[in-house]
């Protein structure tokens, strides 16, 4: 073993091409996802979105195990609540490598000693079942341990991974997210990695959510943006945190078995099941669209500016015959010294308000919205609003 500049708490100096060496052995099918090999000594983040079934998961986590029989390193394989980690959730996570060709891929983990895996009280140990499936030997080590991230502050003190240098945040981007849940998470790798140097962080998602809290925090809200499937970005924060993004594309073989999916049982005209169909990767929610104008629209107000983390929105105050007063919102690329800026971070300049502004503004945001009377330039603007919505109501809750 190899320690980072010969010192032990700097934690293991990884041959990542032993580690690739060792996965290619376990001949994963080649239709399936694969780690992005190369990409691996350069950066500490690699986080991966797809649509559904793309194996991105079990490959990664089949990645993982080799670096657990190459260096004894344990799988810290993160989920945002307790209840995801149920298991009647969590023994699914590696049904594929137990399952795989009758445990093969156990096998050949660890040079034939084990021939499958279970799960106990938050953790995966490696066993030996007989022909009727009962486990009749278990290993005595944990090669995946299971966290969550509500519980990070329970951890500081009682939790402790000298070898846990392989975390997996598993489906990161979800409907509704924890106050400060990005941070939170940021909390419970700093208790897992303590001051190693060693350490390597995966997040994966089945959709793309444009307006994750964890793009937001990471700083790579715009790259994510104008992304597209099968292209990867090397992002670098202004303080040096490396981040390999990519957008996972299935393969051509899979695409066929996809579109007959898609034709027996997802051929609705809905566009809110593209995430499911892979028809989209993106998580658009569907809102109706700016209004053509006639001879009786008018603006009332068009100063009113949405500052979201990802990109900043305006909003007009209108009025016509048809739609009567109604807010048109769509994006903007800058703002003026007469500008009202909503915002929901720390408000230090005198244009701008916290969440919806002043008691009139958020009467009569609060109005339209009940009514349905926003109208958005498209679907991803609306997607971006209201999830602006969401996240303001999270925090106006728990204060």
């Amino acid at each position: 073993m190899k320690y980072i500049n010969d010192k032990p708490q700097l934690g293991l100096e990884y041959d990542f091409k032993a580690i690739e060496r060792e996965y290619k052995k376990l001949g994963v099918p080649s239709l399936w996802y694969s780690p992005p090999f190369a990409a691996l000594p350069r950066n500490k983040y690699f986080i991966g979105l797809s649509d559904r079934s793309t194996g991105k998961t079990t490959n990664w986590l089949l990645y993982g195990l080799c670096m657990n029989k190459l260096y004894g390193t344990i799988i810290q394989y993160v989920r945002a609540t307790e209840e995801e980690l149920a298991p009647s959730h969590a023994e699914k996570l590696v049904e594929v490598i137990r399952t795989h060709e009758g445990g093969e891929y156990i096998r050949k983990l660890t040079n034939g000693r084990w021939n499958s895996i279970y799960y106990h009280w938050r953790a995966f140990y490696y066993c030996n079942v007989d022909e009727e499936g009962r486990r009749v030997e278990v290993c005595e080590k944990e090669c995946i341990h299971c966290l969550a991230i509500e519980r990070h502050m329970d951890y500081k003190s009682t939790y402790n991974a000298p070898l846990g240098d392989f975390i997996m945040l598993d489906e990161f981007i979800a409907k509704h997210y924890r106050p400060n849940e990005a941070i939170d998470f940021l909390d419970l790798t700093k208790t897992v990695f303590r001051d190693r140097l060693s350490g390597i962080i995966v997040m994966l998602a089945n959709t793309i959510k444009l307006s994750s809290i964890y793009f937001e925090e990471f700083e790579i809200s715009r790259q994510v943006l104008g992304m597209k499937k099968g292209e990867f970005r090397q992002c670098v924060t202004e303080k040096g945190t490396k981040l390999f993004v990519e957008i996972i594309d299935a393969e051509i073989t899979r695409s066929e078995t996809r579109k007959t999916m898609n034709s027996l049982f997802y051929g609705f005209k809905n566009p809110k099941i593209n995430a499911i169909t892979g028809e989209s990767l993106y998580a658009y929610e569907s809102v109706p669209h700016i209004p053509a104008r006639d001879s009786s629209f008018y603006k009332i107000q068009n100063n009113i500016y949405i500052e979201t983390g990802i990109d900043l929105l305006q909003a007009e105050y209108c009025y016509n015959d048809k739609q009567g007063y109604h807010f048109q919102i769509h994006r903007a690329t800058k703002t003026y010294n007469d500008s009202v800026i909503l915002s929901l971070d720390v408000v230090d300049d005198k244009r701008y308000l916290w969440g919806f502004g002043t008691q009139r503004l958020q009467k009569i945001f609060g109005r339209f919205i009940a009514e349905r009377r926003l109208y958005f330039s498209t679907n991803e603007v609306g997607t971006i609003f209201n999830d602006y919505v969401r996240r303001y109501q999270t925090i106006k809750n728990r204060v």
